[in-house]
């Protein structure tokens, strides 16, 4: 189709186009209104290398290895070890299986920060599972990196900052909705 074939098309028909963009745009506008609010909290989460007293210090090793701690942490988030408890501290209304769900950690690469992030229909929900899920991991990790006979762990994982109560659900706004309309 030649640019004058085109334009052609376009100055006879417009109405066409004129009249799909006024039905799919309260449509996706509708389909906006429909969808369910999930709101998330978040913590990030820093994780180190204890030194022991004494021994002499490599803060670039320490460094390397906490990084790469971070990435099986990260892992370890979602792992039935860190849900179960946490779903178990809720109480009953909370399985373990909505607590996975709701759950995701990530880690940015080269970086010693953990992020763990609860999302949830309910905001106070998200919020209570992401500290829930910040307190259990923290435990998990002092209890598997504290060798036998010792007091003190060898990686510590502390929260920089905590989750917050969400107040503005996550996802497309209806503007995204009304201009996916308009492009349908």
């Amino acid at each position: 189709m030649s640019l004058s074939a085109l334009r052609g098309f376009l100055r006879h028909r417009w109405w066409i186009i004129v009249i799909v963009a006024l039905l799919c745009v309260p449509v996706a506008i509708g389909l906006h209104a429909l969808r369910t609010d999930k709101y998330s909290s978040q913590a990030t989460m820093y994780i180190s290398v204890n030194q022991v007293a004494g021994e002499s210090a490599n803060p670039y090793q320490a460094s390397l290895t906490s990084q790469q701690m971070v990435k099986s942490y990260a892992e370890l988030v979602t792992n039935p070890a860190v849900t179960d408890q946490v779903a178990e501290r809720l109480g009953p209304s909370v399985t373990p299986t909505d607590v996975e769900d709701s759950l995701t950690a990530t880690a940015a690469p080269n970086s010693v920060l953990l992020d763990i992030k609860a999302t949830n229909p309910n905001p106070r929900l998200a919020q209570s599972i992401a500290e829930s899920a910040v307190s259990v991991f923290e435990e998990l990790v002092a209890r598997t990196s504290t060798p036998a006979g010792q007091n003190f762990p060898l990686i510590s994982a502390n929260v920089v900052a905590p989750p917050a109560f969400p107040t503005k659900p996550v996802g497309p706004g209806v503007g995204v909705y009304a201009a996916a309309g308009l492009v349908a």
